[in-house]
């Protein structure tokens, strides 16, 4: 089920895209936790899902979905989270130097704050 959840979910953040805005936080969230399942194939649409809405679904000014993912990449329990959140903070840096040059700073203050507390 969540499989087909996460194509569903996918298939949302290409059409809505920033339409999607107001509910991305909790759903990313929500993907967060599907990405911390040991099942690989819950994982990996978890982790497929998550990927589409960062490509997709423009971050807010705050960049709460950026401080979510650095979370994720210090979480030292979820090895998995870690893997897949490095990789979300690579293409969210390609992403948003390419489009938002007012979220470079705050992309930078949560990178730092992620590196401090041992990402």
């Amino acid at each position: 089920i969540s499989r087909q959840g996460c194509i569903c979910f996918a298939k949302i953040f290409m059409v809505k895209r920033a339409a999607y805005k107001s509910c991305s936080i909790r759903t990313m969230e929500n993907l967060v936790e599907l990405i911390k399942l040991q099942d690989p194939k819950t994982h990996r649409s978890g982790e497929q899902a998550a990927a589409t809405m960062i490509k997709y679904v423009p971050d807010r000014s705050a960049c709460p979905i950026m401080k979510i993912i650095t979370e994720g990449c210090c979480d030292k329990n979820f090895a998995l989270l870690r893997k897949s959140g490095f990789g979300y903070i690579n293409y969210y840096l390609f992403t948003m130097i390419k489009e938002f040059e007012d979220k470079k700073k705050a992309f930078w203050d949560y990178a730092e704050k992620a590196i401090k507390s041992g990402m």
